[in-house]
């Protein structure tokens, strides 16, 4: 099981990436100039000295660097989303498994209208927010932090502890988060944006393609993430079906699904003419509750 006491090493590694992107990548996908400085003392340093940067990602990091794009562009999805939500006039954004984002802080455009929960477990959120303190990062107005570990409470508990209106409809956001959920509380997630919530309400997410449907290529990819993830404490434990997963949260209550299987997530979402290579692992959902 995920080792929730400590704060997570796989969302360490989200912030060095989009870190080094901000830093070393033209075009800049995803404006996030806070993300070095979210960094612990190791990656922030990496980032900042290109020799070590170079090490790190073509010697160290090597075997599973090819999924580093992948970070980039879901958060560019995951933002988009949240955008057009807002425009719609959903005024509640909850960031599950929000490890060191930094939405609030940079989107001030969107805040106006907006009260963002970010869940995460405690040692993670502690860590983050000691890390703001320490770059001289101010909290935002707006931002709860929810203090959850949803392997052990459901989402609903969680965000029953705070001003969390349920009346109102919600975008949710869980990427990087759905392949290290168990089914049960993976399953609880969705049936409560479908069902419990005001219609309207809107979960995105991306998942990782079933071992057996992945290409043959892509397999071997997959089992080193996976090693790479488990060795870190945090295995994955859920995988989807893209030729399924469209069916199952249709019948699962949700109006609407836009769906972005694995070899179309690059084109997309970055355009066809990006340098960007993405590997065809994972895939990227957006549903929609209806009345």
């Amino acid at each position: 099981a995920s080792d929730t006491s400590r704060a997570s090493k796989t969302a360490e590694l989200v912030a060095a990436v989009r870190g080094a992107h901000q830093r070393y990548d033209d075009p800049v996908l995803l404006d996030d100039p806070f993300a070095v400085h979210l960094c612990g003392p190791f990656w922030r340093t990496v980032i900042n000295v290109p020799i070590l940067k170079r090490f790190m990602v073509d010697v160290v990091l090597r075997r599973v660097a090819p999924i580093a794009p992948l970070i980039i562009v879901r958060a560019a999805y995951g933002e988009s989303q949240a955008a057009a939500a807002v425009e719609r006039g959903v005024k509640q954004y909850v960031i599950i498994g929000a490890g060191y984002d930094s939405f609030a802080m940079r989107r001030q455009d969107l805040m106006r209208s907006l009260a963002v929960y970010e869940i995460d477990t405690p040692a993670s959120q502690a860590e983050k927010r000691r890390r703001m303190q320490q770059a001289g990062i101010a909290e935002p107005d707006g931002v709860r932090y929810v203090a959850a570990d949803l392997s052990q409470t459901t989402l609903e508990a969680a965000l029953a502890g705070s001003d969390f209106d349920p009346g109102q409809a919600a975008f949710f956001s869980c990427f990087g988060v759905t392949y290290y959920l168990p089914g049960e509380p993976l399953k609880e997630i969705l049936d409560l944006v479908a069902h419990k919530l005001a219609p309207g309400s809107v979960i995105a997410f991306d998942y990782v393609v079933e071992r057996s449907a992945a290409a043959g290529q892509v397999q071997d990819l997959h089992d080193r993430l996976k090693r790479f993830v488990a060795r870190r404490g945090e295995p994955w434990v859920s995988e989807m079906n893209p030729a399924r997963i469209e069916a199952e949260l249709l019948a699962g209550g949700f109006a609407s699904v836009h769906h972005i299987p694995p070899d179309n997530v690059k084109d997309e979402v970055a355009g066809k003419q990006s340098p960007i290579e993405l590997p065809p692992l994972f895939g990227l959902i957006t549903a929609t509750s209806g009345a």
